[in-house]
Parts: C-alpha cells; structure tokens; sequence
C-alpha cells in the first residue's frame, strides 16, 4: 500500500503536468519518472470512483492546477475546509489502490 507521502508526492507530479498544458494525451511524452502515464492514469481512474465533492476536489487542485487557497476563495469557503476536503481525497486514492 501506499503511504500518503508518495501519493501526495505523485500527485505533485502530476498537478505539475497539467500546470504546464500538458494533456492526458501527451503523458506519454514525460520521461521522468519513468512509468509516468502508467500512474497519472491510475489516479485519474481512481478519481473517477471518488464521491463528487472529492472529484471536483480533484478536477480542481490537481487537474486545474489551482492553489487550495485560490479554490478556497473561489468556492468562498476557508482554505482549512479545503484542506481537509484534499486529505479525504488523498486517503480515498490510498483505499481505492489498495482494494486493486
């Protein structure tokens, strides 16, 4: 099982991704790390299981690339309820891998 520290680590990487323009499309093209588009995919199938609160969490922080405080404001809750909603998100990625 993953630990939470190489999930969030992972999904730096890939809110990275997206960050610079990247597409899914173009995963492919990251050579580092190696099995790069193998693992992004994994996490955006598992991300489509999630409850849609934690989905649009998802969608928002790491494939919109947004900040938890800039989402915070948008949304017009506190950057802390948004926190706590990305840690929900990051222990239902743990879940779901580890259930496959």
């Amino acid at each position: 099982m993953k630990t939470l520290n190489q999930i969030r680590r992972e999904m730096k990487l890939i809110r990275g991704a997206f960050l610079y323009g990247l597409t899914r499309e173009q995963f492919d093209r990251i050579t580092y790390p190696q099995n790069f588009k193998t693992m992004a995919e994994t996490y955006i199938a598992a991300s489509e299981h999630a409850p849609k609160r934690l989905k649009t969490v998802f969608d928002e922080l790491y494939v919109h690339a947004k900040t938890q405080k800039a989402y915070a404001a948008e949304r017009g809750v506190t950057e802390k309820y948004i926190q706590i909603l990305n840690k929900r998100l990051l222990l239902f990625l743990q879940a779901d891998m580890a259930d496959k």
